[in-house]
């Protein structure tokens, strides 16, 4: 299998349909899987541009897809469901939310994103 960064897009892809698995983080091994839904022809030079997004990256070193539903779990949890755990179990949901800090599965900001990513 070739690394990502000799193989062009244009010279993978061939026609609406086609797939490949892309691995980001080898450590975590996040798996995506992209999918080219059509080619279109551009009358001008293409500029890169985010149109859309929903839900926030992971918490970075998360532990993977297992860790972010943990994470996720953890922000949903109300401090009434936290108290009626087991005692090994609040302790983990609690050093958890303490090491993620104000991050939210719904923190999501469309337009700051924008800024950062069409720089």
């Amino acid at each position: 299998m070739p690394p990502a960064s000799s193989v062009t897009l244009k010279s993978y892809f061939k026609q609406a349909g086609q797939e490949c698995m892309y691995i980001y983080d080898f450590g975590d091994y996040w798996e995506h899987r992209v999918k080219l839904v059509q080619k279109v022809a551009l009358p001008e030079r293409f500029v890169q541009r985010l149109t859309g997004g929903e839900g926030m990256f992971p918490p970075e070193d998360c532990g993977s897809t297992p860790g972010y539903e943990d994470c996720v779990m953890a922000c949903r949890l109300t401090p009434a469901q936290i108290s009626e755990l087991d005692p090994d179990e609040r302790e983990d949901i609690l050093a958890r939310k303490e090491w993620m800090g104000d991050w939210r599965p719904d923190g999501f900001d469309l337009e700051a994103a924008k800024m950062n990513f069409e720089r």
